[in-house]
């Protein structure tokens, strides 16, 4: 993907730096709050929110960044590059995670807007999208290495796969369809006999 050895290196990531990376920030947030004063039921509840909110993050981002028409060289160079080469090299290993280098930084910007707009409640709700990502990251990795034993993450990877081979302009949940529901765009649309 880049010409650079040290530029490339950054884009490599295995699956368990993930979990090193993510478990002990998501810790610490959920930490941070209740140290502020938040109760622990009030904690978890933020945090759930912060979960559920991290799927229709997430379905926002594939559909509006992700998938993005590009007008110019920029914006084909960055449409390529955020997720271009993935739907180009689906089998890429390589490409089935997000290096936490951009991952670590779109973080904290999230983490600023929900600070701005939730104060001393952030850091829970945080600590839910960070969980939120990791599973996300997981199961898109697992998504591409192969079936698994569990039907309910075989409906997904179907999915998911059928957004890559044959749809790319639907089913673009990952780690929940609920979101492709609820904006329709979980099949092509019918077209007339006329």
């Amino acid at each position: 993907m880049f010409d650079q050895n040290f530029l490339e290196w950054f884009s490599h990531i295995h699956p368990a730096s993930l979990v090193i990376l993510y478990v002990p920030a998501s810790s610490f947030f959920v930490w941070r709050g209740i140290a502020s004063g938040l109760t622990p039921l009030l904690s978890t509840e933020l945090f759930a929110i912060g979960l559920f909110g991290w799927t229709l993050l997430e379905y926002l981002i594939h559909r509006f960044s992700f998938h993005y028409t590009p007008h110019g060289r920029v914006g084909m160079f960055y449409a390529y590059m955020i997720h271009g080469v993935h739907h180009a090299f689906p089998e890429d290993d390589r490409r089935w995670l997000v290096p936490p280098v951009i991952s670590a930084a779109i973080s904290a910007a999230i983490f600023l807007i929900l600070r701005r707009l939730f104060g001393v409640n952030s850091p829970p709700i945080f600590a839910g999208g960070l969980m939120g990502y990791l599973l996300y990251d997981l199961s898109h990795y697992a998504m591409h290495r192969g079936p698994s034993r569990f039907e309910f993450f075989n409906r997904l990877r179907r999915r998911h796969l059928q957004h890559h081979y044959a749809t790319p302009e639907r089913w673009f949940g990952v780690s929940t369809p609920l979101w492709d529901y609820v904006f329709r765009t979980t099949a092509a649309p019918r077209r007339d006999a006329n």
